[in-house]
């Protein structure tokens, strides 16, 4: 299996990227979120990857972090779902907001992705609300409490091309300065602050 690949990024469209892995040319197929934060064609990318093989075809799928891939291949399992529907997943939520949307019966919000009915939602959430539950993510803080708040603040945050693991590091500070009461334009513009500064 192969986990990840590393090398010089040769070109990058939304569906997917080439990388050049000692010579080798590897077509990786990628969500949204992955090809907002890729650089520029020429640098070094790591890809997470998740080898898929079929009968009639074998692709390389590839995510800048670990939480990305963990979704795809939770959500694989899933009677319909298969790689381009995992994909569009991704392209339309982040790890963290998948998972809370799971976690807080929210069919609406995976209604959102494409291709997925609010009968399919209901269906994901009665697969993987277990699964989702148990799975730890590095973007959370120790000491902070995951809420729908915070999730919409690293979902602007990644809108506006922040990497997801900066994104809920700085909706955690901005968190802790202004505590439970605070509100999402507060919670933004602190955590603005803070992504700026790092």
């Amino acid at each position: 299996m192969i986990v990840y690949v590393r090398g010089q990024l040769v070109s990058k469209i939304p569906q997917y990227a080439v990388v050049d892995v000692g010579g080798i040319g590897y077509q990786v197929f990628i969500p949204l979120s992955t090809y907002n934060q890729l650089p520029e064609a020429g640098q070094e990318v790591k890809l997470h990857t998740y080898y898929h093989i079929r009968q009639d075809e074998m692709r390389l799928y590839g995510f800048l972090t670990q939480e990305e891939r963990h979704i795809f291949e939770s959500v694989l399992p899933v009677s319909g779902i298969g790689p381009t529907m995992a994909i569009n997943i991704l392209s339309r939520l982040t790890p963290t907001q998948f998972r809370l949307a799971i976690t807080q019966n929210d069919t609406h919000a995976l209604a959102q992705v494409k291709g997925i009915s609010q009968q399919r939602a209901r269906e994901l959430i009665v697969k993987l609300k277990k699964k989702m539950d148990a799975l730890e993510f590095s973007e959370q803080v120790a000491g902070t409490v995951e809420t729908p708040i915070l999730a919409q603040v690293v979902g602007a945050l990644t809108g506006l091309g922040v990497a997801e693991p900066a994104a809920s590091r700085a909706a955690a500070e901005a968190h802790k300065v202004l505590g439970d009461d605070s509100t999402f334009d507060d919670l933004i513009a602190l955590a603005l602050r803070y992504v700026t500064r790092s």
